[in-house]
């Protein structure tokens, strides 16, 4: 048994489930997060911390969302695993405002050798 990632995470990975993940299973995909169902161990932390509740127990998934079982095991194996663990930009997940970013707004491209975004594991302020 594993937990699934489906359909609301498409385009948010924020990685506040990964965060809290034991078991280091998520694997990100150009649009969504995966959970690789070989890794999982089963216990539910990931699944409370999704900002747009896209995280089910596979026994639990709603029908239309099933497909996602099968999509979780397929694509975690062909996309590299989170190796950071950062908060991304809520707002584009809960669509509050200021919700619009573009593609180089994200935290990666903000890095400037090596400094720390404020947010992600392990930031300290100086």
């Amino acid at each position: 048994m594993a937990y699934v990632v489906a359909e609301p995470c498409g385009d948010c990975k924020d990685t506040g489930c990964v965060a809290v993940c034991p078991a280091d299973c998520f694997h990100d995909g150009e649009r969504m997060l995966y959970i690789n169902p070989a890794q999982c161990i089963d216990c539910g932390a990931c699944a409370s911390e999704c900002p747009v509740k896209a995280i089910y127990h596979e026994d639990y998934l709603p029908p239309e969302l099933r497909p996602y079982r099968d999509l979780n095991a397929t694509l975690s194996q062909q996309s590299p695993a989170v190796a950071r663990k950062r908060l991304l930009f809520r707002e584009r997940c809960t669509g509050t405002a200021g919700a619009q970013h573009s593609p180089g707004d994200r935290p990666d491209a903000l890095r400037s050798a090596g400094a720390r975004i404020e947010g992600e594991i392990g930031w300290r302020s100086r």
